[in-house]
């Protein structure tokens, strides 16, 4: 910062206050667009096509409480970001992960720690 002056200060408080606006206007701008995807409202046909899956199936997750959902009557309603969470839950791990989870398990028991589980 360069020597503030007193005859400078109103002017330093203007920039300060219009960077600070448009500071909260990209976080404002930034949370509505966040707040629009989470809303995004689905039926069960629609939500079983969004998981790509036969609905049949998506209807067997639905009932074993398997992916989160609304149900008013008849009908059932799915979040955007619930069907998000239940896709990234039953992500399968690659096989380098394996390999990864495997070779921290040994060097775990070798080292003494817990048992295989």
């Amino acid at each position: 910062m360069t020597n503030l002056t007193l005859e400078k200060v109103p002017g330093f408080l203007q920039t300060m206050d219009e960077r600070l606006r448009n500071i909260e206007n990209s976080l404002n701008k930034k949370q509505t667009q966040d707040s629009d995807t989470s809303k995004k409202k689905y039926s069960l046909p629609g939500a079983a096509e969004y998981c790509q899956m036969a609905e049949s199936t998506f209807r067997t997750y639905v009932y074993r409480r398997k992916v989160a959902g609304t149900k008013f009557g008849k009908a059932w309603l799915f979040l955007e970001i619930d069907l998000n969470k239940f896709i990234s839950d039953h992500r399968r791990p690659t096989a380098d992960e394996l390999k990864s989870q495997a070779f921290e398990k040994l060097t775990s028991i070798k080292k003494g720690g817990s048992k295989w589980v």
